[in-house]
């Protein structure tokens, strides 16, 4: 399975569960920065990614045009 496809499959999994920060917290480093750079990421997934451990994931969901203001 290509990686874009991965990714696809998880948003949905995402988009789907009560806890979303499980499931993103699953993902790899590298897998977690696809989705938040992703424009088509819901924000709710993008809430939970801007409290991620990594740094550049953090500033990946900054950048990313579906983040809510507030977050």
């Amino acid at each position: 399975m290509d990686l874009k496809r991965f990714i696809k499959n998880h948003l949905l999994i995402v988009a789907k569960k009560a806890e979303p920060l499980e499931t993103l917290m699953g993902l790899s480093k590298e897998e977690r920065s696809h989705v938040a750079q992703n424009p088509n990421t819901l924000p709710a997934a993008l809430q939970e990614l801007a409290r991620d451990k990594s740094e550049s994931v953090r500033r990946e969901v900054a950048f990313n045009p579906n983040t809510p203001r507030e977050t």
